[in-house]
């Protein structure tokens, strides 16, 4: 009787363990690799796979070195030089007055990329850039 503790435990935890790695963790690892597939332009079985186009554009704001820019359309590289300039303008005007410590406020980096997103998709004529990335001076 002063064993059965141990043996509820020795039984029963590695149980739980498989069931929440089967019921739990597995499923969600799924959907997460499932949007991820989706958002890179796969369905959840691999088929269609559309190519994810990446151009830089260089800062001159403090403490920002560049913006990395993801679009899935062909001449995306194209519409992004033959507008650096303006874009530039635009990111640079976007990105003034803020820091670093401003972009660890919650929220603050979400809402400076939505701002920037939108600015920039408006500049370009239509939904041109999917997703930006801050770079920052190290």
């Amino acid at each position: 009787m002063a064993w059965l503790p141990a043996f509820v435990v020795l039984l029963g935890m590695p149980l739980l363990a498989l069931g929440t790695t089967k019921y739990v963790l597995l499923p969600a690892m799924k959907q997460v690799f499932a949007q991820g597939a989706a958002w890179n332009g796969e369905s959840a079985a691999g088929r269609g796979a559309a190519s994810l186009f990446l151009a830089k554009i260089p800062l001159n704001v403090s403490g920002f070195r560049s913006l990395a820019l993801a679009g899935t359309d062909s001449g995306f590289k194209d519409k992004i030089d033959q507008n650096k300039a303006r874009l530039m303008d635009l990111a640079a005007g976007d990105l003034r007055g803020k820091t670093i410590p401003d972009l660890d406020k919650p929220g603050e980096l979400d809402a400076l990329r939505a701002r920037l997103l939108s600015d920039l998709n408006r500049a370009l004529g239509g939904p041109v850039v999917k997703e930006i990335y801050i770079t920052v001076w190290p």
